[in-house]
């Protein structure tokens, strides 16, 4: 059997996430969530998938797992934020944010390439040109985008 909690809490830790839940969404459409602050455990057994936590619990076969994620609460707390900035030359150029809002580049391999802050004006920009072609992850605040640098 095969435990991932520890690998998802470090992703979100890496990522500077603030989820709540662990959403199992399963391919006949029904979806199960679990609070993050029940512990929920996912493990592998064949092929056989199972998670638990709290008073929820789902045991399938793995074939009938459509995907399964973090979902933060439903206010973000980015406001009027443009998630999806405009990209320029190489660079991500954000507004809206709260000032001093962390904005982040990563590796897919989790590595910290570079972070800036949201200036007064809510504006923040990031920069992944000078970086090899390949795909990279900027997250601001609790928003995550994938950009991919060619």
């Amino acid at each position: 059997m095969k435990r991932i909690t520890l690998l998802m809490m470090l992703l979100l830790s890496v990522a500077g996430l603030q989820a709540k839940d662990l959403v199992v969404a399963l391919k006949n459409g029904q979806k199960i969530t679990f609070s993050l602050s029940d512990n929920p455990v996912i493990t592998y057994a064949g092929t056989t998938f199972k998670a638990v936590g709290g008073s929820n619990e789902v045991t399938t076969d793995l074939s009938n797992v459509q995907k399964y994620y973090f979902e933060d609460s439903p206010t973000t707390g980015l406001g009027t934020t443009t998630t999806r900035p405009t990209l320029q030359n190489g660079t991500a150029l954000f507004s809206g944010l709260p000032a001093g809002t962390l904005v982040s580049l990563y590796a897919t391999d989790g590595r910290l390439l570079h972070s800036a802050k949201a200036n007064s004006n809510g504006d923040a920009h990031i920069s992944f040109g000078q970086y090899p072609a390949g795909t990279y992850v900027i997250t601001a605040g609790s928003a995550i985008i994938k950009v991919l640098n060619k």
